[in-house]
């Protein structure tokens, strides 16, 4: 057959080359129709030359119809069109199961330390043939072609392949709110597919940088917004004088390792590429750079607290890059292959903006789970949209929802019921304290709300929990969705902790999760509908001193919701997600039991409990496996993870006694009352009621705090403000 191959740099040509042949039970033989360049496909001309030999077959953008199936793939067969997304997934193992097609473990090319194999591109990702041919072998053919209807042109759905998903899955790493602003660097194929699809996802203004008079003028008659970078000289100042002077919501760079504006980096990919293979490869493995001019600016671009979301592909290993402007602007980076997000919604990624399916359901009925099987291309929009794919909808916009919350007193609990009860759900409220609780239901049953019950309950009582969920749905019918906020605090060193009340954070926090979780998971699985979504913390990815109690809880809960998350795999309409906020300012810190002597403080940057229940209520058409709220998370999880040292000298001390009312004297809270103090020795003793004394006991003395039987049965009532 013939097909496109490398021969040298700069040097590619049509030759013959073997037909491909079946060689495993899931390998396919598709007959190409179409196939496309790609723009990463440049970087083969030249930069990428020292990972190619002679007559390898480039391409990874391709359909075609099925001539020959192995014996192990069954959902396409000869005669079929298909498209063939770029990367090479089985669909089964451990990456695959959770979204991450482009990690695949069953195809990784581990002995160059990279993810799963791609066609077309490289030794690096496994040196496949690639689909620039008129035949094409397609591994793991059982998992990765997606079937194409009759009747629809090849030029609507080839693009499926690789640049329509990169682009869906850049808009959403880029994150922008609603009423946001999305600048992109490159309008080449991905940024003017990401450009509409921005448009299509409701980004109310999208800005386009380029060089390319052309390009410009394609993005403008599509009615964006255009900046020459020819005609400007500075293109971040720019973005940021036409967004009022803070910078674009997200920007998303689509160029890569070949941008304009970087020409000693240009200079060093020119002399590599000149240098033998047995030089260059090393070189290029340890002490590659790129050309960052376009990845600076759109960092620079971005207004603080905003996300980068980097589409083009980068292969340095000593890129510099301005992480103390990151780091104090605030700002969040998301980056990688494509994992078919935009082909299979079933794994979404974290972060990502989340949409209603495309489905629409009965009225007063969440709309039904995908179908199984794999997924088809199904009603393609006419200009640049998605492929429309059923999922489960937890809180639907037609008809109102029926929550339960639980630690509905205070904190995000409240805030979240507030919320929910504004926008016209049946809440049933769950909390400790019957007071507060009483409070909490009766402002959201102002005038106009819908009815809203309450119940004291302690989480920690299983056969209490279950019976409330019972009574709830006695009265007001099928649970939707459940939110757990239920959470107590322990401050003080591990030994320092009496033994109680670490087990009653545990308890409390951990226990009472599992609680909530046993009495409602049932019935959505037998209903086939329903979310499940527990709050976590931070914590549950590091470790911080201080709060053993509190951060074991917090790693247990994950553990549970990631449990959770396997077991629902078999119910598509059962969702269950885990909340990791950061430092927020709720009365936890103020009632958590401490042996410190200290007064406890979220760590900055803190957030409200609005915030989060905002993020909360907002993923719920959609929920994701994971809802992170604080733009420092990611940093603070990488930092204990591969800088543990530089995490111990830089975070540690803001959960230290003390430490975060050092560092956040300006909080809020701080400021509305007295300030942050060690306890003197005449001071009542702080500390959560989280030990029941069925008789009396001698107190408990740690450091300057001291437990007494009475003092825990006092502060049980308190603690149902936390709940």
């Amino acid at each position: 057959m013939r097909a496109l191959t490398w021969q040298g740099r700069r040097d590619v040509q049509v030759t013959d080359v073997p037909d491909p042949t079946i060689q495993e039970p899931t390998d396919a033989i598709i007959e190409v129709t179409s196939t496309a360049i790609c723009g990463s496909d440049l970087h083969l001309y030249e930069v990428l030359g020292p990972y190619l030999a002679p007559g390898d077959v480039l391409g990874h953008e391709t359909m075609g119809v099925v001539q020959e199936v192995g014996a192990g793939v069954t959902h396409i067969k000869p005669g079929d069109r298909v498209v063939v997304p770029f990367n090479i997934s089985c669909g089964a193992c451990w990456m695959c199961s959770r979204g991450l097609y482009a990690q695949c473990e069953t195809t990784q090319v581990t002995e160059q330390g990279k993810g799963a194999s791609l066609f077309g591109y490289t030794s690096l990702y496994g040196s496949v043939p690639g689909g620039q041919a008129q035949y094409l072998r397609v591994p793991q053919a059982h998992f990765g072609p997606i079937p194409v209807p009759d009747g629809v042109a090849d030029e609507r759905v080839l693009y499926l392949s690789d640049i329509l998903p990169t682009a869906w899955q850049g808009v959403a790493y880029a994150d922008v709110p609603e009423g946001g602003t999305l600048a992109i660097w490159g309008l080449g194929p991905v940024g003017q597919a990401a450009a509409r699809v921005a448009r299509h996802l409701g980004v109310e203004r999208v800005i386009g940088v380029d060089v390319v008079p052309e390009r410009l003028a394609l993005a403008a008659a599509q009615g964006f917004e255009t900046i020459d970078m020819s005609q400007v000289d500075d293109v971040a100042e720019a973005v940021i004088d036409m967004t009022d002077g803070r910078g674009a919501d997200g920007t998303l760079e689509a160029v890569g390792m070949e941008a304009h504006g970087s020409p000693r980096a240009r200079l060093a990919h020119a002399a590599v590429g000149l240098l033998p293979d047995k030089i260059a490869d090393p070189m290029m493995d340890k002490m590659a750079v790129d050309r960052l001019d376009a990845l600076h600016t759109a960092i620079k671009a971005c207004r603080r607290g905003g996300t980068v979301s980097i589409s083009g592909v980068y292969g340095g290993e000593l890129d510099p890059m301005p992480m103390m402007e990151m780091f104090d602007r605030g700002l969040q980076a998301a980056h990688g292959p494509v994992p078919r997000e935009a082909l299979d919604r079933r794994h979404p990624p974290r972060g990502a903006r989340r949409r209603r399916p495309a489905r629409a359901g009965v009225a007063g009925h969440a709309p039904g789970a995908a179908g199984g099987g794999r997924a088809h291309v199904r009603g393609l929009p006419e200009e640049g949209g998605r492929v429309p794919e059923g999922r489960p909808e937890a809180v639907t916009g037609s008809a109102p929802s029926t929550v339960l919350v639980t630690g509905a007193s205070s904190g995000i609990g409240l805030a979240t019921a507030h919320l929910l009860a504004g926008q016209g759900h049946r809440l049933a409220l769950l909390a400790r304290g019957a007071g507060p609780l009483a409070e909490a239901a009766a402002q959201c049953r102002e005038p106009g709300r819908p009815t809203c019950s309450s119940l004291p309950v302690d989480v920690r009582d299983a056969e209490a929990v279950t019976a409330a969920v019972e009574r709830t749905r006695a009265r007001l019918g099928p649970l939707d969705v459940v939110i757990q906020c239920a959470g107590v605090a322990g401050y003080g060193r591990f030994e320092e902790v009496p033994a109680e009340v670490f087990e009653g954070v545990i308890a409390t926090n951990l226990f009472g999760a599992a609680n909530v979780a046993r009495s409602v998971l049932p019935a959505m699985r037998a209903a086939d509908h329903g979310t499940l979504v527990i709050v976590g913390s931070v914590v549950g990815n590091m470790a911080v001193p201080q709060m053993s109690p509190y951060v074991v809880s917090k790693w247990g809960i994950r553990s549970l919701v990631r449990h959770l998350q396997i077991e629902q795999r078999d119910r598509k309409g059962v969702r269950v997600s885990l909340v990791t906020p950061g430092g927020v300012d709720t009365p936890i810190y103020d009632l958590a039991a401490t042996s410190s002597g200290y007064l406890g403080q979220p760590p900055p940057p803190v957030v409200t409990p609005q915030t989060v229940a905002r993020k909360i209520v907002g993923a719920l058409p959609d929920p994701p496996r994971r809802i992170d709220v604080g733009v420092a998370n990611p940093l603070m999880s990488l930092g204990f993870t591969l800088l543990p040292r530089v995490f111990d000298a830089i975070v540690s001390p803001l959960f230290k006694p003390g430490g975060a009312g050092e560092a956040h004297r300006g909080h809020p809270r701080q400021r509305a009352g007295a300030p942050r103090r060690a306890r003197a020795e005449g001071d009542p003793p702080r500390a959560h009621p989280l030990h029941q004394a069925a008789r009396p006991r001698p107190p408990h003395v740690v450091g300057r705090a001291c437990w007494t039987p009475r003092s825990l049965e006092r502060m049980f009532e308190a603690c149902g403000r936390t709940d």
